[in-house]
């Protein structure tokens, strides 16, 4: 599909209405390959000079794949990779909550008499990393521009994208660059009900349905098209400082 949509946008014309876009076949045949995928590769493999052999070749013959190749083995080395999984989450929200109890903002200093405990820690959902949320205390300037821990983080950790739960609140994050909003945690009361803000004290647990949601929200690159979805129709959103968070 990526192949037959970067072929369109080198000027290749509208594939015909016969033509079924969401087959395999179907976008073959518009790239003007074989329809299947033993077809496929034995039409590129077949002929000893064909570009495809060639490529492979010169991909074997590359020093540093060579490297790779005697450090971890052949076989390690060419299986799939399994796609990335957000980090996995204690069932019970109690145990999130005593995991982030002790964490001290690094920017406090410790004395005895000053609390450095951070008071809105917030974790990391792509790499576990927990750090300060909502304060002023650990932003960071990059070319001239603020950043608060959550956007800072986001640009090392996910290119500027990022999906933070703010444990305190049960609340979870997410920034693409200035923008950002918030969508509903994965975890729910017995009533099937989040409990933003912890206002209501009632016991959380993880919903596998909603933390799914969020995966399959990073995964589809979906975390820009949300951020626009909810400022269109909450203008507030819009007057938020998101790169401050």
């Amino acid at each position: 599909r990526r192949a037959a949509l970067f072929f369109r946008f080198l000027g290749a014309p509208v594939p015909s209405s016969s033509v079924d876009e969401s087959s395999f076949a179907g976008l073959a045949s518009y790239l003007g390959l074989p329809q299947t995928a033993g077809s496929l590769a034995t039409s590129c493999f077949s002929n000893p000079d064909s570009v495809a052999v060639n490529l492979v070749k010169r991909w074997f013959a590359a020093e540093h794949f060579r490297k790779s190749i005697s450090s971890v083995g052949l076989r390690s080395s060419m299986c799939l990779q399994q796609a990335r999984r957000l980090i996995p989450l204690p069932k019970d929200y109690s145990e999130l909550i005593l995991q982030v109890a002790n964490f001290k903002c690094p920017q406090a200093v410790d004395d005895g008499v000053h609390n450095s405990l951070s008071l809105h820690p917030s974790m990391c959902l792509l790499c576990g990393k927990v750090m300060c949320s909502q304060t002023y205390c650990c932003r960071v300037t990059v070319d001239g521009q603020k950043h608060g821990p959550n956007s800072y983080h986001s640009l090392c950790c996910g290119g500027g994208y990022g999906m933070f739960l703010w444990v305190r609140d049960c609340e979870v994050l997410i920034l693409a660059g200035e923008r950002g909003t918030f969508v509903s945690p994965p975890y729910l009361d017995s009533y099937g009900e989040p409990d933003v803000g912890l206002r209501r004290g009632n016991p959380l647990y993880l919903n596998e349905e909603r933390y799914e949601a969020l995966q399959r929200l990073w995964l589809d690159h979906g975390i820009l098209g949300k951020i626009v979805n909810d400022s269109e129709q909450s203008r507030s959103l819009q007057l938020v400082t998101w790169g401050e968070m």
